[in-house]
């Protein structure tokens, strides 16, 4: 029996189509948890010009979303580390970097049989691209 999973990834959720033989097909979410932060300047109290001030320390978000991040990858390669192959995309970067998170630390490395950029899909379109990438290997 074969497992091909495809994970459709952004910093968001992850959406990973899992097929088993010819028959079985399954799709789960996982969201991610990773916060997004908008920089805003320091506040200062009403009438005092030169008050206390808030500040954001770009160092330190920067760190917390690349933790998240971390924890992120975490759950989906506990999802996938049964498959036989992996196809991995995506929009922007995510998917690259949780290629090379899987390439660097994990055995792995040979079971990712592709990487490649995919805009916003919905779940029939991604289910749609998994079969039609894993159809020869079957």
């Amino acid at each position: 029996m074969q497992k091909f999973i495809g994970i459709w990834m952004d910093s968001d959720q992850a959406v990973a189509i899992t097929l088993e033989d010819l028959k079985k097909e399954s799709l789960e979410v996982i969201e991610s948890g990773v916060e997004h932060y908008h920089f805003r300047g320091g506040s200062r109290s009403r009438g005092v010009p030169y008050g206390p001030q808030e500040t954001v320390s770009e160092k330190t978000i920067q760190a917390r979303k690349k933790q998240q991040l971390n924890q992120f990858f975490e759950q989906v390669i506990d999802k996938v580390k049964d498959a036989d192959k992996l196809y991995v995309f995506g929009p922007a970067d995510t998917k690259t970097l949780f290629a090379d998170k899987i390439k660097a630390t994990y055995q792995m490395q040979d079971k990712i049989l592709k990487v490649e950029t995919a805009d916003t899909m919905t779940q029939n379109q991604m289910k749609e691209r998994v079969r039609n990438l894993f159809k020869p290997y079957w």
